[in-house]
């Protein structure tokens, strides 16, 4: 068996499915080295212009992949002949404006973050401190480190002197008040599926009222943030919906909407088509949800019902469904699909794409959504327009933060409504270069992780749903927050985690994303270039005309993906004036590679979190956790805010 062989590292780039050794040689060719004689591994090569086979030994069995698993493994995989403005050798000027108290903190809170048993020990630290009602001095100690590199502040004045302060070295601010909601749905499910409890129970019904006041408090608290942003030019605000509604309901909700998804998916799997009639629609989708699966028939009355809400998603009269329209359909504002959400039970395991019906776990069912859900529902929706109507009227613009997997489909559906409403365009007239088509900036943004295995399908499926109802798309791409809870709820009910199975693939989700993005900022851009040239348009054609959507927000402190991005957008021609692409890290992370960005011309933002102290510590536990996690760009900011530091010693 042949283990190694070489070829050229100028022409040839490799993707194995398993670990591959790089060697040098003299001669600027690599050795590659596979592991194990006894084993085979497929491997294929890609050329600029063709793929390539020939100098591979026949007996390692070559297969071909596909051009974008060979690009993504390429721009996760740079070589070092890579000319980068991202590399930590280059940057380090960020720290000049900063005093020596200042790198003094951060230097400690960095060092914490490199040393992982005290970060996983904190959440049980401030627990303790809790219990022994020193709370004040634990806050105390969180506000002088912790809290001032992650926070922007408590209050308005402490924001809005961090967004100045960023503002003058050309970064903008994303404000973000750190408070969320969440639900201990390990509680929830032991409760298990009797909903009359849930309609009577007087502290059922007294917690709902208590978080509807809530609901309306924070809708008070956001705006004033959307009024903090609107002192600055070009700002935006993150909100969180899972504040804005009772978390009971939008689980409910969200898994049954899960439930109503996966057997869609399969419905249309079985039809080996991209959409579904009629009959199928029957037979494959409504005679498989969990609460039809075992009856042979469907009352006169329930067909008739199937029979109106296929022609209400057949918007094209066409006598097929898709997925598109499926999605658009389950709209919650959506009367008739209203009725396909009620069930007696919800089964989260079911609920969940990559289970089965054998792997359904009864001790995981929970209550079906109840009619007072939905009245929850249409309370959130108001608040998020109420919301997107004052970022409107300020020029501001409000981007919603991606949650837990199971409240994101109830996240998206509100998300897309508000976009729906207020990025929509006035004209469509393709033809001329004025039109909202072209000029229509959107308000609202939704956000994917795209650590998720859905994320890359529900972006570009999301993306089909703007064109079809004509508003302006703006998306923030990040990988994620919430991985380890994920996959402990998954493993505790026996479902298969929603998250990718490895970091691989989530940079290849991640990257892919950005890479359609722009290629549709893209494409907008030419065909209004083409627009202009028209001979109707000749008398402004000397005029720079940019399409203002869609837009993206590479939300990322990856540098390969940072890398991509840029290269890309030069690549492609894309004016970062025109405002399409962006770029974000999280206050107090990355800070140098933002301000680099700032530097070369790209539109650079800030996530600027703020709050009560007590409110931020969960948010405050998370950046601790995502530094520890990747300890080499941690220990970097260690080694040089150390370097600045002496340097500013020597020069006392």
């Amino acid at each position: 068996m042949i283990r190694s062989f070489t070829c050229s590292a100028k022409k040839l780039r490799v993707l194995s499915h398993k670990s591959i050794f790089l060697h040098p040689t003299k001669d600027s060719n690599f050795k590659i080295s596979f592991g194990s004689a006894a084993e085979v591994f497929p491997v294929s090569f890609y050329s600029s212009n063709r793929y390539s086979t020939t100098q591979v030994p026949i007996e390692l069995k070559c297969d071909l992949v596909s051009h974008s698993k060979i690009d993504a493994f390429e721009e996760i995989n740079k070589t070092q002949n890579r000319n980068t403005v991202l590399t930590i050798e280059n940057y380090g000027s960020h720290l000049k404006s900063y005093s020596l108290p200042e790198l003094l903190t951060a230097s400690f809170v960095y060092k914490c973050c490199t040393m992982k048993w005290l970060v996983e020990l904190s959440p049980k630290l401030i627990d303790l401190a809790n219990i022994l009602h020193m709370s004040s001095f634990s806050h105390a100690i969180v506000k002088k480190t912790f809290f001032k590199i992650f926070c922007a502040g408590e209050n308005k004045a402490e924001v809005e002197e961090s967004m100045r302060k960023l503002h003058n070295v050309g970064i903008n601010s994303i404000l973000d008040l750190s408070i969320e909601s969440d639900l201990d749905t390990t509680t929830f499910i032991k409760a298990g599926a009797d909903s009359t409890c849930l309609k009577n129970d007087v502290k059922v019904v007294s917690n709902r009222m208590e978080e509807n006041k809530r609901a309306d408090y924070l809708v008070k608290e956001y705006v004033h943030s959307i009024e903090m942003a609107a002192t600055q030019p070009d700002s935006f605000v993150a909100i969180k919906v899972t504040g804005l509604v009772p978390p009971a309901s939008m689980y409910r909700l969200s898994l049954r909407y899960m439930t109503l998804n996966r057997t869609f998916d399969q419905a249309i799997s079985d039809s080996n088509s991209t959409s579904i009639n009629y009959s199928s629609f029957i037979d494959n989708f409504i005679l498989k949800l969990p609460d039809n699966i075992k009856r042979n028939t469907l009352s006169d009355d329930y067909l008739a019902y199937c029979k109106s809400l296929f022609e209400n998603l057949d918007t094209n009269k066409d006598g097929l469904i898709d997925k598109c329209d499926f999605e658009i359909g389950l709209n919650l504002q959506n009367k008739l699909s209203q009725t396909l959400y009620l069930s007696d039970t919800i089964n989260v395991t079911f609920a969940y794409k990559e289970s089965s019906t054998s792997q359904q776990n009864s001790d995981a069912d929970i209550s079906g959504v109840l009619l007072s859900d939905f009245e929850d529902y249409t309370l959130m929706e108001k608040r998020v327009f109420e919301l997107s109507s004052k970022a409107k009227s300020l020029n501001v613009q409000l981007m919603v933060d991606a949650e837990h997997s199971y409240f994101q489909p109830l996240i998206d559906q509100v998300a897309l409504s508000a976009m729906r409403f207020f990025n929509s365009y006035k004209s469509i007239d393709h033809l001329n270069p004025s039109s909202d088509y072209y000029d229509a900036k959107p308000t609202v943004f939704n956000t994917y992780q795209m650590y998720t295995k859905s994320a890359f399908s529900r972006l570009m499926s999301d993306f089909e749903k703007s064109q079809r109802q004509n508003w302006a798309f703006g998306a923030k791409l990040v990988r994620g927050a919430y991985m380890e809870q994920e996959r402990e709820l998954a493993l505790k009910l026996g479902y298969i985690s929603p998250i990718n199975n490895s970091l691989y693939k989530t940079h290849i989700s991640y990257n892919d994303g950005v890479k359609f993005m722009l290629n549709q900022i893209s494409q907008r851009q030419k065909k209004l270039n083409e627009a202009v040239s028209k001979p109707q348009n000749q008398a402004i054609s000397h005029k720079i005309h940019l399409a203002k959507n869609p837009s993206l927000f590479v939300a990322s402190h990856n540098h390969n993906s940072i890398e991509l991005a840029v290269s890309e957008l030069k690549s492609l021609k894309i004016d970062p004036t025109s405002r399409t692409v962006s770029f974000a890290q999280l206050l107090g992370m990355q800070d140098a590679v933002s301000f680099k960005l700032a530097e070369i011309g790209m539109n650079i933002y800030k996530y600027v979190p703020y709050g009560p102290i007590e409110e931020t510590l969960p948010y405050l536990i998370r950046r601790a956790q995502e530094n520890s996690s990747i300890l080499e760009s941690a220990s970097k900011e260690v080694q040089v805010i150390n370097s600045e530091i002496i340097n500013r010693i020597k020069n006392i």
